[in-house]
């Protein structure tokens, strides 16, 4: 059977044990954010993850063979230079052990990833299914750099959160070394601040704009980022993508208005706008989606606020059909991912057959 639909399983057979919904579950987030962890980090790293099993696993085996001084003769100057320091590092502590470093690089973003659900998820149960219906936790398997760099960027949030713009960017430039493309999380500290309200589209307009006349500088970063590859769009899962996420986008401005006061509400709703007009733009090449994903991961904290007791909601619903939509919204949540596990992971990826490393 595949082991995502178990997995599936198993985190909704937790929800309902210890009442994964509440926000104070700390029981659930722990328990499914672990068993998460476990499957990411104990696969066996030479067959499960397209990426991660050949080129990532490559570049560790050519880390183990080259000296510290002969590294910079090897790389780009500056181009992820954290991350492939950090390779050499555990290649040497370890005597080129592969699976150590997959291990500490899923601890890299699951750590974060759980003090963020824990502390800022209004439903965990939702966040940790829509983790998985949304395709997030599957591109941990491959993309190592960007994995890392997503982990520093859900800190980075909290600062944003927390008003703290000394550690936010320290945290992206940190980000940035080990995948240089998530500089573009730095206008997040000042979107966050950001007054929305009913000029949500407008701000959705000027960033389109932006976007459009900057878009080849940003493929510029992305293909230097990337050893200047450049990698065929799938328009179709591409457009997808956009609808699923102009769908959400809607769903919060109808429901719940994004306030000045409703300073995580707002913020979130102002980072599914950037996710918006920047995978608008994977059609140009698909490394567009990458940058849309230091933004796009944060939807899973977006989609519980919406159906919270707040805001507009409460004022066109009453608390028991509230309450039928949040826990109805957490079932279609469990159903979506069930279907884009089936329909997507069991061919996509190398993420299956899975072998745990300890079984082979």
């Amino acid at each position: 059977m595949n082991v995502y639909i178990v997995l599936a399983g198993l985190l909704v057979a937790l929800g309902i044990i210890l009442r994964g919904d509440r926000p104070e579950s700390r029981a659930y987030t722990l328990a499914a954010c672990f068993l998460l962890f476990f499957v990411l980090a104990c696969r066996d790293c030479m067959t499960v993850g397209v990426d991660s099993a050949s080129s990532y696993l490559h570049a560790f085996q050519r880390m183990d063979t080259t000296s510290w001084s002969e590294m910079p003769s090897l790389l780009d100057p500056g181009s992820n230079a954290g991350f492939h320091r950090l390779m050499k590092l555990v290649a040497d502590l370890t005597g080129g052990r592969y699976q150590i470093f997959i291990i500490l690089v899923a601890l890299t973003y699951m750590v974060p990833f759980t003090f963020i659900i824990r502390k800022y998820s209004a439903d965990p149960f939702q966040s940790i299914l829509m983790f998985l219906g949304l395709m997030l936790y599957p591109f941990h398997f491959n993309a190592l750099k960007q994995s890392v760099a997503m982990g520093f960027v859900l800190l980075a949030f909290d600062a944003v959160m927390e008003r703290r713009p000394v550690r936010f960017v320290a945290l992206v430039l940190l980000a940035s070394l080990f995948h240089f493309p998530s500089i573009i999380f730095l206008p997040a500290y000042f979107l966050a601040r950001m007054s929305l309200g009913r000029r949500y589209l407008v701000m959705l307009a000027v960033l389109l704009f932006i976007v459009y006349i900057s878009r080849e500088r940003l493929l510029a970063l992305m293909l230097t980022a990337y050893d200047t590859r450049i990698y065929d769009s799938d328009m179709r899962f591409l457009a997808n993508k956009v609808i699923i996420m102009i769908g959400i986008a809607a769903l919060g401005v109808l429901l719940r208005e994004p306030r000045k006061e409703d300073s995580l509400y707002s913020a979130l709703m102002a980072f599914m706008g950037v996710a918006i007009v920047l995978q608008t733009f994977a059609g140009y090449n698909n490394t567009f989606e990458r940058l849309a994903d230091y933004y796009f991961q944060f939807t899973v904290l977006l989609l519980p606020l919406i159906f919270e007791d707040a805001g507009r909601c409460s004022r066109l619903i009453d608390e028991s059909q509230r309450l039928m939509l949040q826990h109805g919204a957490a079932l279609a949540a469990c159903l979506f991912a069930l279907y884009r596990f089936t329909r997507s992971t069991s061919t996509a990826m190398g993420l299956n057959p899975y072998t745990f490393f300890f079984l082979k």
